[in-house]
């Protein structure tokens, strides 16, 4: 199990999209901007 975090400047609201089985795509706003991506 493994995780990463990207630094991003995107202004999108949080979401929360399961891209493939275990896989989920976390995009959110606030103090902290940027992508999170959780392999399950």
């Amino acid at each position: 199990m493994s995780d990463y975090f990207i630094l991003t400047n995107d202004n999108q609201n949080f979401k929360e999209i399961e891209v493939m089985r275990g896989i989920h795509l976390q995009i959110y706003t606030g103090e902290n901007h940027g992508f999170y991506v959780d392999f399950l």
